[in-house]
This record gives structure tokens, C-alpha cells and sequence, in this order.
């Protein structure tokens, strides 16, 4: 097998393996702070408290 076969049948899956769970878990993370962050800004924004 060449370098770039045994790259993309052995080494790429099992890195895609081990990185999506955190990649989702970070997404997630992103996701909830931007939500919590537009409700605080919004009114901000709009000059009222």
C-alpha cells in the first residue's frame, strides 16, 4: 500500500473517530454561551434594563 492508501483507510478513520465526539462537544459549547450572550446583549443593545 502506498503512504497516501495507508493514510486515508487506516490513519484518517480512526483520527475521525477520536475527534468528532469533542468537535460536537464544542460545537455544543459554542452554541450555549452564544444563546446565553445574544439574551444578555439584546436588551443591552436596545438601551433598556
Amino acid at each position: 500500500m502506498s503512504e497516501r492508501l495507508i493514510l486515508w483507510r487506516i490513519v484518517l478513520p480512526q483520527v475521525v473517530r477520536r475527534m468528532l465526539p469533542e468537535s460536537i462537544n464544542q460545537f455544543i459549547s459554542l452554541f450555549k454561551a452564544t444563546t446565553i450572550v445574544s439574551l444578555i446583549a439584546v436588551p443591552d443593545l436596545m438601551y433598556q434594563v
